[in-house]
């Protein structure tokens, strides 16, 4: 195989078979328990979990979700400490958010709660650990820690986030290692780097059309489809990295959403750095995730399978892409700022 070099595209990917699934956001966790991480993928309204055995995929399970709802994020985490991830799904229906959680018992899966009025997902708080937040419906769409109160989910305490930053489209990560967590958002189709105090530290210069900006405007999770955006210390030296979709032009910082594939930025001399990236994809990125195995790091990746005009009335389709990030991006040095 070609050797991949930081700022060249890996060459050994692999793809799965076509599912047949329209799909809307795909995430991994261990729902069954067993110790090894699995694919959730999911439609408008159900979910389909998926055994990871190599770079194959059979079924574990599948779950239709209420027919009226619409599915904006999944996220999962053992928040009740059962051993097992728990499935959050932020949801919405016509009347506004309508999110549900699911859990695994025997051998299917099965409502833990429903009907949740708050969009929902799992994030890394401050302190470095996980906790639920939710977001309300309305004009500010503030955001929350949740907890639960008479067995039923309440805000616990507000986060203090940009107006135009939802549930969805944020991450938070100490990057100046000045033990103060930045938060990491697009905004307008920008990647933004804004200080806790809400000034921004940096910002990309993007030349994003006007139509697609006005489509990601709206900080309501579904004012558009949301970028995912993770931290996770790719190269292990201690500093945290940022995975995110889009072309990332080193010498003038622009940053566009409108090409398919997906970098690794190191935050070096108070700036992000393209580390790695995927090759250019020809199918639509519809979302993307972080993959931990014995092996190594993968960045797993869920495609829409554009079809020709012949099979225009065909169901829609998506596709896995797993692309092994290299050993040698993930034993990278960098000098302590």
């Amino acid at each position: 195989r070609p050797r991949s070099t930081p700022h060249s595209p890996v060459s050994h990917w692999r793809q799965s078979r076509p599912f047949n699934l329209a799909l809307k956001v795909l995430n991994v966790g261990d729902v069954d328990g067993d110790g090894h991480q699995d694919l959730i993928l999911a439609g408008d309204d159900r979910l389909l979990i998926l055994k990871i055995n190599g770079d194959k995929f059979t079924t574990l399970a599948k779950f239709n979700g209420p027919p009226d709802s619409h599915i904006l994020g999944i996220s999962l985490g053992d928040l009740n400490h059962d051993g097992l991830d728990e499935i959050y799904v932020g949801a919405e229906n016509s009347d506004g958010p309508s999110s549900y959680i699911i859990g695994w018992q025997g051998r299917k899966l099965y409502y833990m709660d429903r009907d949740i009025n708050y969009y929902l997902r799992i994030i890394k708080t401050g302190n470095g650990k996980t906790a639920l937040a939710g977001q309300e419906s309305g004009g500010t769409g503030n955001i929350y820690l949740m907890g639960r109160q008479d067995g039923r989910l309440i805000p616990k305490q507000r986060l203090i986030l940009p107006t135009r930053v939802n549930i969805f489209n944020f991450a938070l990560a100490d990057l100046n290692i000045d033990q103060e967590k930045e938060i990491i958002t697009m905004i307008r189709g920008e990647l933004w780097i804004i200080r806790p105090d809400g000034r921004y530290l940096w910002r990309s210069t993007a030349d994003i059309p006007e139509a697609l900006k006005t489509v990601m405007i709206n900080n309501k999770p579904h004012g558009g489809r949301e970028r995912r955006i993770i931290v996770d210390d790719i190269n292990q030296n201690g500093f945290p990295d940022i995975i995110t979709e889009g072309a990332f032009i080193i010498g003038n910082d622009k940053f566009n959403l409108g090409e398919n594939k997906i970098n690794i930025l190191s935050w070096i001399n108070n700036r992000p750095k393209v580390l790695w990236h995927t090759k250019v994809l020809s199918d639509d990125i519809v979302d993307y995730q972080l993959l931990n195995r014995p092996q190594g790091q993968t960045i797993i990746v869920g495609v829409r399978i554009k079809h020709g005009l012949s099979r225009l009335l065909a169901p829609e389709q998506c596709r896995i892409i797993l692309y092994p990030i290299p050993s040698a991006i993930q034993k990278t040095k960098r000098k302590k700022l």
